[in-house]
């Protein structure tokens, strides 16, 4: 597995070379379409990347998963989408969510034909939000030995610097799961720096995945301009998307 950089219509993304090979339609977006404008976004979404519709969560950071097939609202108070590849009703169907440094998952079963994307921002990483969504796509029929993980560009652990309080969390979590605590939260003369990206590959491993089967990218979101950041922009910052469409 390993990202590869794409561009269509002057617009560049991210994608996966094994989700591309296997035909699953999906990318980790940019500074290309910004989802503030949510109805234009939504129109070049559909131009650019041929989906009939994009969905999209009203993203509260909690463990809260959406199933896609599932009626729901236009924008669902939730942090993830679980979905199923061979629904032939969800067929044109983008489901995205957006982010401006926490980091956006994608996990898929391409074997079984399950997936979900996720925004996993520290409080719903500490809310389990990453094997929540692996548990629901084990419990639809997935095998956890079969799925694949893509962590997008976010927040790195060169830029992201975190209080006390953020510290101790993650210093607790790492303990409890004989984590190398120094692999999750970094000392530096310049304070404590915290790696979301490398909890996440922690977490998919404990629920099963194999780390052959894991990707992450090195993109900070903070330090890189190509990307919006929070962190770096703040209220006016934008967001980008990362979506799978069936």
């Amino acid at each position: 597995m390993k990202f590869c950089e794409r561009e269509i219509g002057g617009v560049k993304f991210l994608t996966i070379d094994s989700f591309e090979a296997a035909g699953l339609k999906h990318a980790f977006l940019g500074r290309g379409i910004d989802l503030r404008d949510l109805e234009r976004g939504r129109e070049t979404v559909r131009s650019l990347f041929k989906a009939r519709e994009l969905r999209l969560l009203e993203q509260v950071h909690s463990a809260t998963i959406v199933h896609g097939a599932g009626k729901v609202g236009s924008r669902p108070r939730a942090d993830a989408w679980v979905v199923s590849f061979r629904d032939t009703k969800l067929s044109g169907i983008a489901y995205g969510i957006t982010t401006a440094d926490c980091v956006p998952v994608i996990i898929v079963d391409l074997k079984h034909g399950f997936g979900a994307v996720v925004h996993a921002g520290w409080r719903g990483i500490v809310a389990r939000i990453i094997e929540e969504s692996i548990a629901q796509l084990v419990s639809l029929g997935g095998i956890a030995t079969d799925l694949q993980v893509a962590v997008g560009p976010s927040a790195q652990s060169c830029c992201y610097c975190v209080g006390e309080d953020v510290r101790a969390v993650f210093s607790e979590m790492a303990a409890n799961e004989r984590w190398p605590d120094g692999e999750v939260v970094m000392k530096r003369e310049q304070g404590l720096f915290l790696n979301l990206s490398q909890v996440v590959r922690l977490q998919s491993v404990n629920m099963g995945v194999s780390e052959s089967q894991i990707v992450v990218s090195t993109h900070c979101t903070i330090c890189n301009h190509d990307f919006f950041s929070y962190r770096r922009e703040g209220a006016r910052a934008g967001r980008q998307l990362t979506y799978v469409a069936i």
